[in-house]
């Protein structure tokens, strides 16, 4: 799998060669598609393969994933820090001191559409990227 998620990483960086931080959006449309799994392995390749800086965000408010796949327990999640207007590094933690980082998503099931609505989710999405908050 690494394979194919390096090959997706160089298409991906001849697609957009002069960016320096890329948001990659991986997006399923039902649960068991393997989105997460995607998800996982891409950023576990660029940290580990490649020693990109990664941040991994669960958007799955019902089902989040990446926490327990990488053994992390967590206070908040991203949704906390949208809400509560707290800063944004209390929902971010590192996966064993690497270059991957996990924002889980809060530990709730509640519908949360007027997080997604780009007034609030932009500035926080912009004070993860990288250089910022984790560097």
């Amino acid at each position: 799998m690494a394979k194919r998620m390096l090959l997706l990483f160089q298409r991906i960086e001849a697609a957009l060669p002069n960016k320096s931080s890329k948001v990659i959006q991986f997006i399923g449309s039902k649960q068991g598609e393997g989105t997460s799994t995607i998800a996982r392995e891409f950023a576990k390749t660029l940290a580990f393969g490649i020693n990109k800086k990664v941040l991994l965000l669960d958007a799955d408010r019902v089902h989040p994933s990446h926490h327990g796949f990488f053994g992390i327990s967590y206070g908040q999640g991203w949704q906390d820090i949208i809400r509560n207007k707290w800063p944004a590094e209390d929902a971010i933690y590192c996966y064993e001191s690497s270059d991957l980082f996990v924002c889980p998503s809060s530990n709730t099931a509640m519908s949360t559409p007027e997080l997604f609505d780009a007034r609030v989710f932009d500035p926080f999405l912009n004070a993860l990227r990288p250089n910022s908050i984790y560097s």
